[in-house]
């Protein structure tokens, strides 16, 4: 059997969509189903597709009117395109610590690194599993502070009784390949924060034109008006996407039960051969199931367990490489050793394959092999 780590999964309904897609209904027609979807599902003011996740960050930084003198908060486990967002507009990089038992921003950490010219706060809220928001939440309003959730794993899981993605000013999802609900590639901005900045995002995501003020019959004419970029995705992706989201719940309760045997046979051997933490749901969390992983002890073991379960045909990854002690990150000041938590994870952290088609008989396999892989560490 060969076990890939993540699998694109498009059903029946997927090609009904794409075949009724020709001749067009009209242009952006799923666009705006997709966006009415998810604005009344999630309870989001305002919800606007994107061309992928990295373009909701840029997106999202835009609309925060950063200068250049200022700051943004965000933890150094993420993706590049979390710092990229940021840099893009000249703005700087406080890099913080991760939480080790959640993998998300370190609350105290976080607000420790708060000085006067913090524009911005952008947790990232790991694998469909957020930090205790609350603080964060009060500082940035204390202290009139912009904050973005950089939610691209976190579609459907909620803090407390919130979804992800509907804290912040602004929230952002990615819909890519690799997520739980995809289209390829994808994204979205939920706008949380009612008057100008609505209009403020159409602006940006319309090429820095009114255009949707004129779509809708405001005014006679669209003209430039601010900055901005070709940001709305085609509409044949989110006839895809919009058949994805029909199925939601259904796909996530796949990965629950993945996720959930992982985590009880694996919660029997924590401790054994080196493992020293799996992944764990906060009390105040609902997730939404995106990754399962095992920290290791050492990152020997963990690079040999990935190794020994690749001979046998079993994909598993680490993730991510801390943005600080990359060459990026050293260009801007920071060196190995300034985040210990955030480095010991990055080293010892090994997923597990999970996506929507993963049947039982897959998961046991993994962990059937898994188990044979720590009895040679």
């Amino acid at each position: 059997m060969i076990i890939p780590f993540n699998k694109a999964d498009f059903n029946l309904s997927t090609v009904m969509e794409l075949q009724d897609l020709f001749p067009s209904k009209g242009e952006n027609h799923y666009l705006y189903q997709v966006s009415n979807f998810i604005k009344d599902k999630f309870n989001i003011l305002e919800f606007i597709p994107m061309t992928s996740g990295t373009h909701a960050l840029e997106a999202a930084v835009i609309l925060s009117k950063i200068q250049p003198t200022q700051y943004v908060i965000t933890p150094s486990f993420a993706f590049p395109s979390t710092g990229n967002a940021i840099l893009l507009r000249n703005a700087h990089i406080t890099f913080c610590e991760i939480n080790e038992h959640t993998l998300c921003i370190d609350e105290n950490d976080c607000l420790n690194r708060i000085v006067p010219s913090t524009k911005c706060i952008m947790p990232v809220h790991y694998g469909g599993v957020s930090c205790d928001m609350d603080p964060i939440i009060d500082a940035c309003q204390q202290k009139n502070i912009f904050l973005i959730e950089d939610a691209a794993q976190s579609i459907n899981a909620k803090y407390k009784d919130r979804f992800l993605g509907t804290l912040g000013d602004i929230g952002c999802y990615s819909f890519h390949s690799t997520k739980n609900i995809q289209c390829g590639e994808g994204g979205g901005l939920c706008i949380n924060t009612p008057g100008a900045l609505i209009d403020e995002a159409y602006k940006v995501v319309n090429k820095g034109t009114d255009r949707h003020l004129f779509l809708n019959g405001l005014v006679d004419k669209y003209t430039w008006k601010s900055l901005g970029s070709s940001y709305l995705p085609a509409d044949l992706l989110m006839a895809v996407l919009l058949s994805q989201l029909f199925e939601l719940e259904n796909l996530e309760y796949k990965r629950k039960m993945i996720y959930d045997t992982y985590y009880h046979e694996l919660k029997k051997i924590s401790g054994y051969k080196g493992i020293r933490h799996i992944s764990e749901i906060p009390s105040y969390s609902k997730s939404n199931y995106h990754i399962f992983y095992v920290l290791f002890e050492t990152e020997e073991l963990r690079n040999s367990a990935i190794n020994k379960l690749k001979q046998r045909h079993i994909s598993s990854y680490f993730h991510y490489l801390p943005l600080h002690s990359s060459d990026m990150g050293k260009k801007l000041g920071y060196k190995e050793g300034d985040f210990p938590v955030t480095e010991r994870v990055s080293k010892t952290i090994l997923r597990l394959p999970i996506y929507n088609s993963m049947t039982m008989k897959e998961c046991s396999y993994v962990l059937d092999h898994f188990y044979d892989v720590l009895k040679e560490l």
